[in-house]
């Protein structure tokens, strides 16, 4: 896979899981059962390995070296994400087909503004989760918790939501969470037309 010869180029260790099914959390698809969801998974992985984790959906590449994870485990960082609430400039596009004169133009020449958030509240969450940073820490393992939980109490909604809702409900638990908020490089999808990745959707 893509992911696998990304991981080999750069020399960086990792772990493939092949599971039966993914929670419904992941897609509507997906099977009821709490030991599938994406938090459950994170946190056997943290008791397995007992070691950080940095968990990257298996539709991502790496596109150079992530010097980023090791500052994070170095600054005993509990979590990270991207999080479009800590970033300035959220524009995303897309690109439009545009002919003149019945002659079409080159391909991805042309773009549409499609979406952006324009709040800023850095101590609040909108995630998009396709790269987590979790440590192997109690505070890690405790949003952990708490977000499976998340995930059991509201079924149907989509993960990330649901990381999104436990963030910004820990109440004063968040005071013992060390949070970094990464940028689009590491969580990089297309409508980012500008935004150079480290690790691309």
């Amino acid at each position: 896979s893509r992911f696998v010869a990304s991981c080999e180029k750069f020399d960086l260790p990792y772990v493939l899981h092949e599971v039966p099914s993914v929670h419904s959390s992941i897609t509507r698809r997906g099977t009821p059962d709490p030991a599938y969801t994406k938090a459950n998974f994170i946190h056997h992985l943290l008791s397995k390995h007992g070691k950080p984790v940095l968990y990257v959906d298996a539709d991502c590449e790496f596109t150079a070296k992530p010097e980023l994870i090791d500052s994070l485990v170095a600054n005993q960082t509990d979590f990270a994400a991207y999080n479009w609430l800590a970033d300035e400039y959220t524009d995303a596009f897309k690109p439009v087909d545009i002919t003149v004169d019945n002659s079409p133009f080159t391909a991805n020449r042309f773009y549409a503004f499609t979406h952006s958030v324009d709040h800023f509240a850095p101590n609040q969450l909108i995630s998009s989760a396709p790269v987590l940073f979790f440590a192997n820490s109690a505070s890690a393992r405790m949003l952990l918790t708490e977000w499976h939980n998340t995930i059991m109490t509201f079924p149907g909604c989509v993960d990330d939501e649901c990381l999104d809702f436990t963030f910004n409900n820990l109440g004063s638990r968040a005071n013992k969470l060390t949070t970094y908020w990464l940028s689009k490089a590491y969580a990089r999808y297309c409508w980012w037309i500008y935004a150079k990745p480290v690790i691309n959707h």
